[in-house]
């Protein structure tokens, strides 16, 4: 029964990351997520990089809703990058043609 609830609490703390990577990302873009998506987490030397996968569909519902006018855009490709603004955090964000949003903090 320990280790059940040991496990319990371990999953609960993990399911409460990913909301919270996921809120982060949809409050740097501004708008929510397609709930249909998934997602891959790594943190390395201080930087937490979050990639999330979507749908085609989802990603091109996902596109009309930001603002990308603020985004650098490559031929394929959006990018934006915040160094400190405010709170002394870079946050890095690309839009991909591969229909992933990979989000990076370093703080």
């Amino acid at each position: 029964m320990k280790y059940f609830l040991i496990f319990a609490s371990l999953l609960f703390l993990s399911c409460t990351n990913d909301k919270d990577r996921i809120s982060r990302v949809e409050e740097f873009l501004g708008t929510d997520l397609p709930t249909n998506y998934k997602m891959d987490y790594s943190e390395d030397m201080g930087l937490d990089m979050i990639e999330i996968t979507l749908e085609e569909n989802d990603f091109n519902e996902l596109l009309k809703k930001i603002d990308t006018s603020k985004f650098e855009k490559s031929e394929t490709d959006y990018y934006k990058n915040t160094e400190g603004e405010g709170d002394d955090v870079t946050r890095i964000l690309f839009l991909t043609k591969e229909h992933k949003i990979k989000y990076s903090e370093k703080w």
